[in-house]
């Protein structure tokens, strides 16, 4: 059980051909280190105050009838505290080349070619008329 989501109900559920006679319950918790009140059909508790791992109990029921007969049940309950999953890193974009003054050499040189191929066609067209 995930113990971060709040109190756990353990009940024992009673079948008993008997309709009229009454049930005891006599839990044996101590490994979950818990104080319950006697002869509690269940019990509740926060798992959160627990540790990791599995715990052990038991649970005697005994019926009102003549003679009173009784039966057992062990079981046991897991406590997991989930992992908080943990964040990819945000992908960064690489810096952009650099040339080697230390500028960028990309969409400048572009521009400053387009500015000398102007400047020479201006400069033909100027000596032909």
């Amino acid at each position: 059980m995930n113990s971060t989501l709040g109190d756990v109900t353990v009940s024992a559920i009673v079948t008993d051909p008997n309709g009229d006679d009454t049930h005891t319950f006599n839990w044996e918790l101590s490994e979950l280190e818990l104080v319950i009140a006697a002869d509690q059909p269940s019990f509740s508790f926060d798992p959160n105050n627990l540790q990791d791992g599995d715990y052990a109990f038991k649970v005697t029921v005994t019926d009102s009838g003549e003679p009173a007969l009784s039966d057992s049940e062990d079981s046991a309950l897991t406590i997991e505290t989930p992992v908080e999953p943990t964040p990819e890193p945000t992908p960064t974009s690489p810096p952009a080349p650099t040339g080697a003054s230390g500028t960028s050499s990309g969409g400048g040189s572009t521009s400053m070619w387009v500015l000398i191929l102007l400047g020479l066609a201006l400069g033909r067209r100027r000596n032909i008329g």
